[in-house]
């Protein structure tokens, strides 16, 4: 009975290996990133493909949101802090654009889509 159990978590973790693999190939082809904020701390954690969009070293490291808003254009920034806001506010989902500066005087446009998650009635 042991050796079944082990063989059903063996292809439990196979199947999330290549879940997780998608996933990656997936951020890689279309450019996009997953990604979590703690509304406590402000601590952003993403996948591999967040990371190598906000120019971050580990995704599962991440960085603070203050971080994230130093590379967000001066005249963007009441979008990008609203949404957030709102969302907190409303309890309902938000989507958003905005400009980055990833390089030296180079500007990029991200667009944000969040669902906030409530645990214990807090976001």
């Amino acid at each position: 009975m042991r050796s079944m159990i082990v063989l059903e978590e063996r292809e439990v973790l196979e199947r999330a290996n290549r879940s997780a693999e998608r996933m990656r190939l997936a951020e890689a082809a279309a450019g996009f990133g997953v990604w979590e904020t703690d509304l406590d701390t402000g601590w952003v954690t993403g996948s591999e493909g967040w990371a190598a969009l906000e120019h971050i070293a580990d995704g599962a490291v991440g960085c603070h949101i203050s971080d994230l808003r130093k590379s967000v254009v001066a005249d963007d920034l009441p979008i990008f802090d609203g949404a957030r806001q709102r969302a907190v506010t409303t309890k309902e989902p938000f989507s958003l654009e905005y400009r980055v500066v990833v390089d030296q005087g180079v500007v990029r446009w991200r667009r944000v889509t969040a669902n906030l998650q409530y645990v214990d009635g807090r976001p």
